[in-house]
Order: C-alpha cells, then structure tokens, then sequence
C-alpha cells in the first residue's frame, strides 16, 4: 500500500468522500419524505 502525502488524501476526501457524504444525505433525506413511517 503506497503512502499517501497529506495534500493527496485531502484531495481525495474533497474530490471523492465529499460528494459521496452529500448523496448519501440527500438519499436519505429523499427516501425519509417518500416512505415518512417506514
């Protein structure tokens, strides 16, 4: 496993964590006003 520099894995977590974070909350936000007793 190659070691990764400080300003690699902050890159990785704005370009790729991010956005999954994002989705995730907007999915489940999305799902909880669908499906509101589930």
């Amino acid at each position: 496993l190659p070691r990764l520099r400080y300003d690699q894995l902050m890159r990785f977590g704005w370009k790729v964590l991010l956005p999954i974070a994002l989705g995730n909350i907007v999915v489940t936000s999305l799902l909880a006003y669908i499906f509101p007793n589930a």
